[in-house]
């Protein structure tokens, strides 16, 4: 309640221990403020391997990272890519 300039974006680990964040990303929406996920592949291992992304990765054809980075998309967070492999980039930019 002391910030003189409100934050244009909240950065956060985005992992299922704590709820995906989405008391925080409900407060993000609310404020119009953006929310950007980091660890979002790398904390959500489980989820990358559950079998309706599975099944979705392969209807699409497309990876189950991409898969998973759309759907945090359509969620409406923007999430943070950390790769440094050439062909993830490429395969991040299709999203």
């Amino acid at each position: 309640t002391d910030a003189k300039v409100k934050p244009a974006v909240i950065q956060n680990r985005f992992y299922d221990e704590t709820g995906h964040d989405k008391e925080i990303r409900a407060w993000c929406k609310q404020e119009n403020i953006m929310y950007q996920s980091f660890w979002t592949l790398t904390a959500n291992k489980e989820a990358l391997k559950s079998k309706p992304l599975l099944a979705i990765s392969k209807a699409k054809k497309k990876t189950p990272a991409q898969v998973f980075y759309r759907f945090v998309m359509q969620e409406g967070m923007t999430p943070l890519c950390g790769t440094t492999d050439p062909q993830h980039m490429r395969e991040d930019l299709e999203v």
